[in-house]
């Protein structure tokens, strides 16, 4: 179709062929961080990227939410070089359960009342990564 913009200027429209994907080229230099309404509690959060080997495992279904957490945990760890206590606390896949972002638990040691939280983390992690960027 072709749509006027005024005068003689007109320009041709058709569908979209590019799709624009963001990604994360390197680990954050500064943690994001979130504080509870009562101030007693701060989240902190980074982003990196996953390589690309990985990127396309999870893409291919390889490696899935829904597989076998034990069988992931041995890929991140033999095949990716992730620590193991890292590798086997993935929260979440996204966007829509599946994509090639992974919510993760990089808490170390004992820290309480991370379950509590676990349910509005991954819920919020869903809708960031379907609606795009988390910080500019």
């Amino acid at each position: 179709a072709t749509v006027s913009l005024g005068g003689a200027k007109m320009i041709q429209v058709g569908p979209r062929y590019v799709t624009y994907k963001e990604t994360v080229a390197e680990e954050t230099a500064e943690r994001c961080r979130a504080v509870s309404e009562n101030k007693e509690n701060s989240l902190f959060m980074t982003a990196a990227p996953l390589g690309e080997a990985l990127s396309l495992q999870i893409e291919s279904g390889e490696i899935a939410a829904d597989g076998d957490a034990l069988a992931r945990t041995n890929i991140l760890v033999n095949d990716h070089g992730w620590d193991k206590p890292l590798a086997s606390k993935v929260w979440a896949f996204g966007p829509d359960h599946s994509g090639a972002n992974l919510l993760v638990d990089g808490t170390r040691g004992k820290v309480g009342g991370m379950e509590n939280i676990k349910d509005f983390a991954v819920s919020s992690f869903a809708w960031s990564t379907k609606e795009g960027a988390l910080c500019g």
